[in-house]
């Protein structure tokens, strides 16, 4: 009878290792995955803290760069009074950046501007954010007046069958803008604008001629 009790002991102590090695081996495994999981969420919110998959540096200072155009009386005005919430609002460091299209030196090519030209930019309000992204119409205007506080102005964008209509706005606005602020067309200011630019462009070659 002994003989028996002795393998049944062996094989019952023989489980009771494998079962208590098994859950040793999961609880080691859990604990594993915790700390992989975790170790995974501060890679993503390290990755978060990083500015943007498109560059790896600040454009520049602040957060985000409008460009807008001067000699619209209303984009001048609206402007001003954002610079001027601005200063007021973001005391120790400005959040926005304007940028004047009819500007004679604006340039296009520079990457704070988000490669938009004066053809582009007259069409609608564009924003570039400080790591490069480029916004354009309602969510330009959204994005620029959530650096001065005031972007609970704009929640109702993000309801449902909103935003289409709000965008559908704005394009028939952008699109006659000029007529109303400006007193002509689009075509006929970037027509003038290149004017403009070849004028400059032969001045500079004269003054070099004569250096």
């Amino acid at each position: 009878m002994s003989i028996l009790i002795k393998p049944v002991n062996s094989f019952l102590v023989a489980s009771s290792y494998q079962r208590t090695a098994s859950i040793a081996s999961r609880g080691v495994m859990r604990c594993f995955l915790h700390v992989s999981s975790d170790r995974t969420v501060f890679s993503k919110t390290t990755s978060d803290i990083k500015l943007s998959p498109s560059t790896n540096e600040r454009l520049f200072p602040e957060e985000v760069n409008v460009l807008y155009d001067s000699k619209c009386s209303v984009c001048k005005l609206e402007m001003e009074w954002l610079a001027n919430r601005d200063k007021q609002v973001n005391v120790k460091q400005s959040k926005l950046k304007l940028t004047d299209l009819e500007d004679p030196a604006y340039d296009a090519k520079d990457p704070s501007n988000g490669g938009i030209d004066y053809e582009t930019g007259m069409a609608a309000i564009y924003v570039v954010t400080a790591d490069g992204k480029v916004l354009k119409g309602v969510a330009a205007f959204a994005l620029a007046y959530e650096q001065v506080g005031l972007g609970w102005l704009w929640r109702i964008y993000n309801v449902p069958g909103v935003k289409s209509i709000m965008n559908w706005g704005y394009d028939v606005f952008a699109r006659y803008r000029t007529r109303f602020t400006r007193g002509t067309s689009l075509e006929k200011l970037v027509e003038l604008h290149k004017e403009k630019r070849q004028r400059r462009e032969q001045d500079d070659c004269e003054s070099c001629k004569k250096l």
